[in-house]
């Protein structure tokens, strides 16, 4: 395993591992926010971004008369030098910024849980025919296959529909084949509502409409996902994050 590194995530997941090197390159570009806590692999140690990697400003270093008499501790966090950039010339413009990388950090699909109907529906299907194969044997294929049809369909039907949350935007994509897509950048969502009824909104389960109308139109739906909170509150926390 690559990496001393792990950014944990608002969702609960971790990605990485990052070596020093690349989390220094994601706080320079502002890909990677100072507030974000960072798993330490090896000290197992949990402390937001700012904290293990300090820059040191050329006021904060220490002169010849005021350096310590004892070294620093081993178990204090690394420290990263300020990067040297040159002053452009006074008729030279500054270069543009670098646009950050679009990751995706959640990919998801309706909840299977969703599919009970169709499942219960397949149930039937095969129950039906073993119980008529008495008086027609012919009837217990025929109802068995027609279940495999109901639940083919189902997951054809559930993985026609992927939504995507990436550092920028949010997405969804439906279709197998002729696929088309329907997104939203980060800067321009201006409502999130959250719907959830009967019992799978008791288990989590609901619709979270991405708007850039106030809430007048759906640009963006998630339908009938898991964990719809969650999704809301890494949205927000990526807005935030993006306006910085």
């Amino acid at each position: 395993m690559k990496g001393d590194w792990f950014i944990l995530l608002p969702d609960g997941k971790r990605e990485g591992p990052y070596e020093e090197g690349e989390l220094l390159d994601f706080l320079e570009s502002g890909e990677l926010s100072p507030d974000t806590p960072c798993l330490h692999i090896s000290s197992n140690r949990v402390a937001s971004a700012a904290e293990w990697f300090h820059v040191i400003d050329a006021d904060d270093s220490p002169s010849d008369d005021d350096a310590p008499s004892s070294t620093p501790s081993s178990t204090a966090p690394p420290r990263a030098r300020q990067p040297w950039v040159p002053a452009p010339f006074p008729d030279e413009k500054p270069a543009p910024p670098k646009p950050l990388p679009d990751r995706v950090i959640y990919r998801g699909h309706p909840s299977i849980l969703t599919y009970w109907r169709t499942g219960l529906f397949a149930f039937v299907l095969a129950g039906g025919g073993f119980h008529l194969s008495d008086w027609h044997p012919e009837t217990s294929a025929l109802g068995l296959i027609a279940a495999l049809l109901a639940l083919l369909w189902g997951s054809l039907n559930r993985l026609s529909h992927c939504y995507l949350i990436t550092t920028r935007r949010v997405e969804v994509i439906t279709g197998l084949i002729a696929r088309s897509s329907r997104e939203l950048r980060h800067h321009d969502i201006r409502s999130i509502n959250v719907e959830r009824r009967g019992l799978s909104g008791l288990l989590g389960i609901g619709n979270i409409i991405f708007s850039a109308t106030g809430g007048r139109e759906d640009d963006v739906a998630f339908l009938r996902v898991r964990r719809t909170d969650s999704l809301k509150d890494l949205v927000r926390k990526l807005q935030v994050r993006a306006t910085h």
